[in-house]
């Protein structure tokens, strides 16, 4: 982006500062406080006078940012005071010296889009982390069988006896069992915190079991998971 040079600054000031002034000095009635927003909403537009090649366009950001800064409305024909006699040579100089000095600075609309991407690029990193570390704890904390009594793949399975389980990772509570084809008979189970024992009765001959457990368990940040396991 080329910036200005101090007579293009000085050309473009000439024909956007007498109805600015104008229309500040209408609504305000304060030569001196009109003459301070001026030189406030000016150094709020210099970024876009190299940006904008338009002088409506800036005339109408530089309006927009005085009627901001005085809490009023426009006019309804637009129309302000335009008298250049009333610009004194010091306030052009200083309007001049504003804008030139800040016709590089980062637009202030952009500056924001800016900030509030990098913010939501932050918050977006931060909320998937946070449940990525959640996701990734429940999953470690899914209780894990040690031994199997019967052993996953058995034959030769007696028609009545007991099934024991022993957990490496434990679940939070006691678990629940069931066989399938639900055709046995499970009696009750005993839970040491460990340990599930129960016993059984009733199997028919030559059919093929699965054995089914299922319960809930809590991770590290007592995030509630649900497993099932069968063999």
């Amino acid at each position: 982006m080329k910036i200005l040079d101090r007579g293009g600054v000085d050309r473009v000031v000439r024909g956007l500062e007498a109805d600015a002034v104008g229309m500040a000095r209408a609504v305000t009635g304060d030569a001196g406080r009109a003459d301070a927003i001026v030189l406030q909403a000016f150094a709020d537009v210099a970024p876009w006078f190299a940006r904008w090649q338009d002088a409506e366009r800036l005339r109408q950001r530089l309006h927009a940012r005085i009627q901001q800064r005085t809490q009023a409305l426009a006019q309804p024909n637009g129309q302000y005071p335009k008298d250049p006699a009333h610009i004194s040579a010091t306030l052009h100089a200083q309007i001049v010296d504003l804008v030139e000095e800040h016709q590089s600075d980062e637009p202030l609309g952009q500056r924001k889009a800016a900030l509030a991407a990098i913010a939501g690029a932050a918050v977006l990193s931060a909320v998937v982390a946070l449940v990525w570390t959640r996701f990734d704890a429940l999953a470690s904390g899914r209780p894990t069988l040690t031994d199997m009594t019967p052993p996953p793949n058995a034959s030769e399975i007696a028609t009545q006896g007991e099934v024991v389980l022993v957990f490496g990772r434990k679940p939070s509570a006691r678990p629940s069992i069931r066989l399938q084809p639900a055709d046995g008979v499970l009696n009750s189970s005993n839970w040491d915190g460990k340990t599930l024992a129960v016993s059984y009765r009733g199997l028919r001959l030559a059919t093929r079991y699965s054995i089914v457990v299922a319960g809930d368990y809590r991770s590290r940040f007592q995030d509630v998971g649900h497993f099932e396991q069968r063999w």
